[in-house]
């Protein structure tokens, strides 16, 4: 005997009773909206001197 297909209301009960309840909906206004920016253009600062790169790296 062929199982039959669960209904609409079976189907929406196994999946509350297996994930739960959904988070409350995000409202537009509560949207955080992103502002893409252009990348640095360049190299980037040394984090350390060059007396300081001698003192730490001699021979160098």
């Amino acid at each position: 005997m062929a199982e039959q297909p669960l209904t609409e209301a079976e189907s929406a009960f196994l999946r509350h009773a297996e994930f739960g309840e959904l988070p409350p909906r995000v409202k537009p206004d509560e949207y955080v909206v992103l502002v893409e920016s252009d990348s640095r253009a360049g190299r980037p600062e040394a984090a350390i001197s060059e007396s300081q790169k001698d003192a730490l790296y001699p021979g160098g």
